[in-house]
């Protein structure tokens, strides 16, 4: 019993203790990089806010009777989503949203037949 208690306190034991916590904690990660391919770093924008990321995209095409793309500023303003410090999304966050990878499709997510109407709406012009 006290040889054990004498082992607890020694430098030798803190060291065991300190790798079998680093290679118990990388295997970890190992695994939920595996499972999941992320484990480590922020949150996509993709992950965190897939709406924004969707919409955001779809404004960012061209639009079809001029031509033309919306400004990243617009883009920001008209997603409608704010950043964790409740601002509307920088234009750099919105470009780096639109040059990421799409995401999934939100649960619950059906075209309704109002679809038309709402891509309408988006480019300010009347529904068909």
């Amino acid at each position: 019993m006290k040889c054990a208690s004498l082992c607890a306190k020694s430098p030798a034991c803190f060291k065991l203790e300190k790798t079998r916590l680093v290679k118990k904690l990388k295997a970890a990660r190992e695994r939920i990089r595996t499972e999941q391919g992320k484990c480590e770093g922020r949150k996509a924008h993709a992950v965190k806010h897939p709406d924004a990321v969707l919409l955001a995209k779809r404004l960012h095409r061209a639009s079809p009777l001029t031509g033309e793309r919306r400004s990243l500023r617009k883009i920001s303003a008209a997603v409608g989503f704010v950043n964790e410090r409740g601002q509307p999304y920088h234009a750099q966050s919105v470009r780096r949203m639109i040059e990421g990878h799409r995401p999934t499709r939100p649960a619950g997510y059906a075209p309704g037949p109002d679809r038309g109407l709402a891509r309408a709406r988006v480019w300010g012009r009347k529904a068909l």
